[in-house]
């Protein structure tokens, strides 16, 4: 078949050629979590953007057609983290996230660390190129219907459960607090520190209450309390 005898112009095959050729290669989708192995720190997860594919209806006329992407098992989980330090989440099921796509096959390199061939000499790995089987997951990235409620603050650096019952808060102006059901504590940027609830301080031997804790070498008259007695 000549190149004419489909196409009326070569550039317009050049560019449908160009668009299949496109089509192959992933980079980042929105997903969900399906499971998790927290010791081996993967996922598995489901993309949630359907692939579509050309289809003919009873009627000869085509259409594109949906279809649910292959769930992708042991996806490696990406934390935030440098240092010798790293921040955690506790991941759920149908958490909702994104997956990122290496430009090529990253087998050898997660099982054994450092610089790696994508295809070993053995035959270990492969010379793939921006494939589904080399993912990361990343966290967070929400649909409309998950929005947070309360919304995220827009002036303060926060780690918070979704409902906003426990926060811990850090404000330029207002300095550093923590939030709980059951009481708070803030630290102002003047170094002031007021909680709201009970205190407890530990010695070698005992735990002391300070809403309702005794002094010893109590006397009438200008005198001062010895140091608070310990377990009371």
């Amino acid at each position: 078949m000549q190149l004419g005898e489909r196409w009326e112009q070569a550039q317009v095959a050049v560019e449908a050629g160009l668009d299949r050729l496109q089509s192959r290669i992933w980079t980042m989708m929105p997903c969900r979590v399906l499971s998790i192995d927290a010791s081996r720190e993967h996922v598995k997860v489901q993309i949630l953007v359907q692939g579509v594919k050309r289809a003919q209806n009873a009627q000869g006329q085509y259409y594109w057609q949906p279809y649910s992407m292959p769930e992708m098992p042991m996806v490696p989980i990406k934390y935030p983290e440098g240092g010798g330090w790293s921040l955690t989440f506790p991941i759920a099921e149908n958490d909702e996230g994104t997956v990122h796509l290496a430009s090529r096959c990253v087998d050898n390199w997660w099982l054994y660390g450092g610089e790696q061939p994508p295809l070993a000499q053995n035959g270990a790995g492969s010379l793939r190129q921006h494939n589904l089987s080399d993912g990361f997951y990343v966290p967070g990235g929400r649909s409309k219907p998950n929005f947070r409620s309360p919304v995220p603050s827009a002036s303060s650096v926060q780690l918070r459960d979704n409902a906003g019952h426990n926060v811990i808060s850090f404000d330029e102006d207002n300095g550093f607090s923590i939030t709980m059901p059951g009481g708070s504590m803030s630290l102002d940027k003047n170094g002031n520190l007021r909680i709201s609830g009970n205190i407890t301080w530990n010695t070698s031997t005992t735990a002391t209450d300070a809403a309702g804790h005794k002094h010893g070498s109590v006397q009438t008259g200008s005198g001062e309390t010895g140091i608070p007695v310990a377990g009371t």
